[in-house]
This record gives structure tokens, sequence and C-alpha cells, in this order.
């Protein structure tokens, strides 16, 4: 299992950007543009596909927070091509052992039988 870390910048602000660069990897640096935001409940952001956005937002429940991700692509096929459900997928699988202290890379080889799985499924599943 080959662990891969990206390098991320946050200029948090409306307007400000986030960056993800792999210095590690053949892969292109990501920026996102912060579209709205209202700290510490919501962060919104550009994708890189024309048109596509994330929106992140925390409630506070009786046990906990929620993290509601909404991810609002217009060519779902793309997205399923260029990887970005899959990086978000990955990215989510993350999340828990990142906030309980103890990450983990990015790992390259099950990204890749998402892919597969993504690739398989495609828009298929979708209703229209």
């Amino acid at each position: 299992m080959e662990e891969v870390w990206a390098a991320i910048t946050v200029d948090l602000r409306e307007g400000g950007s986030i960056v993800l660069d792999w210095p590690d990897l053949d892969f292109p640096t990501m920026k996102f543009e912060i579209t709205r935001l209202d700290p510490p409940n919501l962060l919104e952001h550009k994708h890189t596909s024309p048109g596509s956005w994330m929106r992140w937002e925390l409630e506070a429940t009786d046990h906990g927070t929620r993290l509601l991700a909404t991810y609002s692509v217009p060519d779902i096929d793309m997205a399923i091509e260029r990887g970005y459900l899959v990086e978000l997928h990955c990215s989510l699988d993350r999340l828990v052992p990142a906030l309980s202290g103890s990450p983990v890379g990015w790992d390259n080889d099950v990204f890749q039988e998402f892919v597969a799985v993504y690739s398989e499924v495609g828009s298929g599943s979708r209703r229209d």
C-alpha cells in the first residue's frame, strides 16, 4: 500500500481558494474558489469541472456533529470518468481516522479499486 499525502493550503474567506497539490504524484494541482462561508457551520466552493460545486455543512446533534456534504455535478459520467466521485468517497472514508488523531495517507490502490467499481456502475443507476 502506497500512502500519498497532499499539500493543502486554504485562504479561508469568500473569494479565497483551497489548493490541493500532490508533490509525490503525477497528478494535477486542484484549486477551488470559496463561494460561501459561514464559520464554523458552512463552507461552499467550486469544483474543477464547469458548473460543479461542493457544500460542507456542520450541525450539532445530541451525539456529536453531523456532516452534510453535497456535491453538485452537471455531468455525472464525466465526474466518474475523471475520478472526482471516487476522490470524495476515499476522502470521506479517511475522515474518521483523521478526526480521531490517527490520519491515514491516500491509498492509490484503494482509489483504483473504487474507480473500477464506479466505472462499472456508471450513471446507469441514476434516476432521471
